[in-house]
């Protein structure tokens, strides 16, 4: 099957990024006479393994680091790195060094690994995120080594339906008083950065700086190419789209039993789960039936495969079901992404695989909620709210005439994601010389 070499992605930044996940790995385990000198950087990422798009911040973020600090030691400090995450990055990324253990609540590590990387880093930098997470480790950093401390692309929600749903307390003072003395809080959306000015938070360096998930272009291409050959699906003739409920059942996922958060959670989601999985249906149909292409039926999240049988695929007319790829199992956004570059465009109620298309140039459509966080802001923050809708009050025939727009006129979708993607890199490359900075202590 002849694979297309098709969008923008091969502009520079992009196709130094590409560069960097294809060599075999050995993991660093000692510093290299090359790196004796060199500052070390460690990085508090990985923080699990059921959403593709929180496995996607840690490459993201170490592709970002190997581009504009490549003179700097790298070291990961992973959170979750199971089901094949941490191999896959050890390919990827051959001379970032891991460390495992954690910072026991007094202060103590439970490896001796843990307590050395934190004796040589200079830097801790926490990664993109959903969340700050004032945890042991960065308590200990932040009272006991005098060293600096930074956020790369999370998000401050204390205020949405979301958090209030989750029952979300405010900003603790001492929340407050930690992200003033960090030297930079990178925010992945104005709406965070806003809500951490309100909150007097005073961080030396306080900015936007979209997730690092945009950086994430690392392609497993022989994964992705089989599922397609399997599934009869050719470049540039299909979509794919991601359906979800408005909470994940995350107690189900983690094999625990529900609390009364959960049992809110779930009544919400069956008060919505007709409507938004009809939407996803009708517009399932209307690609099928005006494009006759065909559609791959995909999860971003561990749970969303068995959402999608279902309550999607099963309830498909007959004609339209010939047409439907539907993925069973689950896989890591490397395969993702590179099915998503071939792909027309994706259509999601997640928010990552979005921001995983359009780091590989293929245009993205967003459907949010009144449950959605924060970080729906993103899409707005870097110019694409116009194929950014609200589920609740667009029509499912508002969202398939931009689908259709963007089958109709590729030059023009691929004209305004690149736009919207030269913001992007700009912001990374503005706050990756502050992460250089704070690493170094000189201006890079």
């Amino acid at each position: 099957m002849m694979l297309k070499t098709n969008h923008w992605r091969f502009s520079a930044m992009a196709a130094l990024l590409l560069g960097l996940g294809t060599s075999a790995c050995a993991q660093t385990k000692d510093k290299s006479p090359d790196t004796e000198d060199s500052p070390v950087i460690l990085v508090r990422s990985g923080w699990q393994t059921s959403n593709i798009g929180d496995i996607a911040h840690t490459p993201g973020l170490l592709a970002l680091l190997e581009t504009h600090a490549p003179d700097a030691e790298i070291v990961l400090w992973g959170k979750d790195l199971g089901i094949g995450v941490k191999e896959t990055l050890q390919r990827q990324f051959p001379r970032v060094s891991f460390v495992d253990g954690d910072v026991n609540p007094d202060g103590t590590f439970t490896t001796d690994a843990l307590s050395q990387a934190f004796d040589e880093a200079d830097l801790l930098l926490h990664g993109s995120a959903p969340a700050i997470h004032l945890n042991p480790g960065f308590q200990l950093w932040w009272k006991e080594s005098g060293k600096p401390f930074g956020y790369y692309g999370v998000t401050l929600d204390h205020d949405t339906l979301f958090a209030q749903i989750s029952e979300r307390g405010p900003i603790e003072p001492e929340t407050v008083e930690f992200l003033s003395d960090a030297a930079f809080v990178f925010f992945r959306e104005a709406d965070s950065l806003e809500a951490a000015q309100k909150a007097g938070i005073k961080a030396e360096i306080m900015e936007f700086a979209p997730d690092a998930t945009f950086a994430a272009t690392q392609q497993d291409e022989e994964k992705a190419h089989a599922w397609m050959e399997a599934h009869e699906l050719e470049p540039d003739a299909y979509i794919c789209i991601i359906a979800r409920t408005r909470f994940a059942p995350y107690y189900r996922i983690r094999n625990r039993e529900p609390n009364e958060i959960d049992r809110r959670k779930d009544a919400f989601n069956a008060r919505y789960l007709e409507a938004d999985m009809r939407s996803i249906r009708e517009i399932i149909v209307r690609w099928v039936r005006e494009t006759g292409l065909k559609v791959a039926l995909v999860p971003e999240m561990v749970f969303e495969m068995d959402l999608h049988r279902e309550w999607v695929f099963d309830r498909l007319p007959e004609d339209v079901k010939p047409y439907v790829a539907w993925r069973e199992d689950y896989w890591l956004p490397d395969e993702a992404a590179a099915l998503y570059e071939n792909a027309v465009a994706l259509v999601s109620m997640e928010c990552h695989s979005p921001i995983l298309a359009s780091a590989v140039g293929t245009p993205a459509i967003y459907l949010t909620s009144s449950t959605e966080t924060y970080k729906k802001q993103m899409w707005n923050d870097i110019g694409l709210s116009d194929w950014m809708f609200d589920i609740d009050e667009a029509s499912s025939d508002d969202i398939v005439q931009t689908l259709f727009e963007m089958h109709r006129d590729p030059t023009q979708a691929q004209q305004k994601l690149a736009e919207a993607m030269k913001i992007v890199e700009e912001r990374q490359r503005k706050s990756m010389a502050i992460v250089h900075e704070a690493a170094f202590g000189t201006e890079q």
